[in-house]
């Protein structure tokens, strides 16, 4: 009855000690369990700080040697008012809440070798390296002796308080992924052989991965996630996404799964990648990032859409659409003058169309020309008239075309004949530059030809369109060519 156990814990086995005990491991009603990350960084921490001094077990995790040798000292130590209390050779005490970056594992390790020991145990861990609970004498009768057995048996209890509080108020999910390394806490008696796991190392791991120094380095990482471009990168999609996954791999091994989950990862993935100069793979990552959005299947995951990125970017490559893959100052000079010449290509098509136009209206029928420019030659006024240009004196030939006004010396057989004749020259020059091995020959721009034209760009854009839309490889788009012009072939048999 001299030691309450609301503070010292070492009555846990009567009655009002089990309450209190049972009280001090159960997380209230109202309270959620956390899961480990940075993200809850300041939660798990005032949680745990808020348990400990409402379950009186603080004043154990804010003094956690770091030096002495551990051992029994020969006499008690008396309080100030003159009552013995246990006495080791252990000093320089530190927090494990706002002194852990003062603290490593082996120190932890060793203390807790320290306390599961009996009283010939120091503050070191065994020589063997295994972690074992040995009987302590709480009923020896040198008082010496009995005080430091006691401390060490509270300190027992206040592991598993610890153990079970965590436990309690984490998620399963946390406690799973911190029993991974189990090896490093797990303490078996030495004589029942049963096992238990050591609350101060477990709580000093489970602080490692929210402590503020690894809330700064998570943060670092997620900055450099967040800063990649494909700028940075060349332009080369392969590369920035190996360096975005030596990133994660990274904070996964320092702070755990929770620091990187998937989701969050293929949101750097898809952003990233969305800052390239390439509009039609720009479409597809907004695409992967819509479907994405929506937890489309297919597209759920990092892993599914790197897969489906990297094809197309591939894809691209081979075929030559996706560009230049250089940082170098002429990407963008590049750029402007494929624009430019794009504009100017544009402009010539429409001049072209207006050529063909404008020599078309100069053999207009007659009545058609409304009042364009010698739309007068074609409407008979009389057998003689006036240009109205010139003032020279005209006269109608029914003879030309459909009939109209010719100049008053106009000779028409002569005109018929001479024009034969500049045709049959033009015919001829024409037969001798086409002429097999002939130096001068040309290929006429014609209809059929322009037709020809036509069908190959188009063929081109669908190319493209199969590659960037549909994310057909460039070897599959070439087997499926090869298969149309083998059914081409075969049609072609059959009408011969």
């Amino acid at each position: 009855t001299r030691i309450s156990p609301k503070t010292d814990w070492i009555y846990v086995d009567t009655k009002p000690g089990r309450v209190l005990y049972e009280n001090a491991i159960a997380r209230d009603s109202d309270l959620k369990a956390l899961s480990v990350n940075v993200t809850n960084a300041s939660a798990i921490v005032d949680r745990l700080q808020s348990l400990s001094v409402t379950h009186h077990w603080n004043s154990f995790v804010t003094d956690i040697p770091t030096d002495g040798t551990g051992n029994v000292n020969p006499t008690a130590a008396t309080t100030p008012g003159g009552v013995a209390i246990h006495s080791f050779d252990l000093t320089d005490g530190k927090s494990l809440f706002t002194e852990s970056n003062d603290l490593s594992l082996e120190s932890m390790q060793a203390y807790a070798t320290f306390y599961n020991g009996d009283l010939t145990q120091g503050l070191s861990k065994r020589t063997d390296g295994k972690f074992i609970t040995k009987r302590l004498d709480l009923v020896d009768p040198d008082d010496n002796q009995r005080l430091a057995a006691l401390h060490k048996y509270r300190l027992r209890v206040v592991s598993q308080v610890i153990w079970n509080s965590l436990n309690s108020n984490l998620s399963k999910a946390s406690m799973d992924s911190l029993l991974v390394d189990k090896a490093k806490f797990m303490f078996e008696c030495e004589e029942t052989q049963a096992v238990h796991y050591d609350g101060f190392v477990a709580l000093f791991l489970i602080l490692a991965k929210v402590k503020p120094s690894a809330v700064l380095q998570v943060k670092s990482y997620r900055k450099q996630l967040e800063s990649l471009t494909l700028r940075k990168f060349s332009f080369n999609v392969e590369a920035l996404i190996t360096a975005a996954q030596d990133i994660r791999q990274k904070m996964i091994s320092e702070h755990g799964s929770t620091s990187c989950d998937d989701e969050t990862f293929a949101g750097y993935i898809l952003t990233a990648l969305s800052t390239g100069n390439n509009a039609s793979f720009n479409d597809a990552v907004a695409f992967h990032n819509q479907q994405f959005q929506m937890d489309k299947p297919g597209y759920s995951t990092s892993d599914e859409i790197i897969k489906d990125l990297s094809k197309l970017y591939t894809n691209m490559v081979h075929l030559h659409t996706w560009g230049k893959t250089s940082d170098s100052a002429s990407a963008p000079k590049l750029v402007a003058l494929t624009t430019k010449f794009e504009e100017l290509s544009k402009q010539l098509e429409a001049q072209d169309k207006a050529l063909v136009k404008l020599k078309a209206s100069d053999v207009q029928a007659p009545g058609t020309g409304g009042q364009k420019k010698g739309a007068w030659k074609f409407k008979k006024v009389g057998e003689t008239t006036t240009d109205p240009d010139t003032g020279k004196s005209m006269k109608w030939c029914p003879l030309h075309g459909k009939g109209c006004y010719m100049p008053a010396d106009h000779d028409h057989a002569a005109w018929k004949e001479e024009k034969e004749r500049k045709q049959s020259a033009r015919r001829e020059k024409r037969d001798r530059d086409s002429a097999p091995g002939s130096a001068t020959k040309k290929v006429a721009f014609n209809d059929d030809k322009r037709d020809l034209l036509k069908k190959l760009r188009l063929a081109q854009k669908l190319q493209a369109a199969l590659v960037t839309g549909a994310f057909i490889s460039a070897p599959e788009l070439e087997a499926l060519q090869h298969e149309v012009e083998s059914v081409d072939a075969a049609e072609m048999s059959l009408k011969e």
